[in-house]
């Protein structure tokens, strides 16, 4: 009876042989399912830790090029401040040396219709004498009115240096 009851045993007992064998390959599969989850989990981790790394260190470029170009602007933005106090500076400049050149072609002016002015006295009284019939030679020939002063003189007699017109 004994071996009927260990072969009944061994009859049960074998469809869940078979079922603790199923579970245990069940198992194995699921930890060799961990464990490449794991190695997987374990690649994406230092992956991604990698391209943190790559990424702060862009960053961190990034940011020391931008301060340098902050510094740069600003150096910059400096020299265009100063360019344009210089071409400020420039312009008044050119307005009073445009001032200046228009009074001295005015003064210029006024010095050559003074200075003309007698040369051209003296030749139209040379153009009169010439059409004036001429005078018997016994008196002598009279001598140029003296009203006018002798040419390029000064009306002021003064001795002082005056500026001229347009500098005034």
């Amino acid at each position: 009876m004994q071996a009927a009851e260990a072969a009944a045993r061994a009859a049960e007992s074998a469809p869940r042989a078979s079922d603790i064998e199923s579970a245990e390959r069940r198992v194995s599969e699921a930890h060799a399912t961990l464990e490449k989850m794991r190695r997987d989990f374990e690649n994406e981790r230092e992956h991604h830790a990698s391209t943190e790394r790559d990424l702060r260190a862009k960053l961190a470029s990034e940011t020391e090029r931008h301060e340098a170009l902050k510094e740069e602007k600003a150096t910059l933005q400096k020299r265009v401040d100063v360019l344009r106090t210089q071409n400020a500076a420039l312009l008044d400049a050119y307005a009073t040396a445009k001032r200046w050149s228009a009074e001295f072609a005015r003064g210029a002016r006024e010095l050559a219709d003074t200075l003309e002015q007698p040369v051209l006295d003296d030749a139209v009284r040379a153009q009169q004498q010439q059409q004036q019939p001429p005078v018997p030679e016994q008196s002598p020939p009279a001598p140029p009115p003296v009203s006018e002063g002798p040419r390029f003189s000064r009306d002021d007699d003064d001795d002082s240096p005056s500026s001229p017109p347009w500098l005034s």
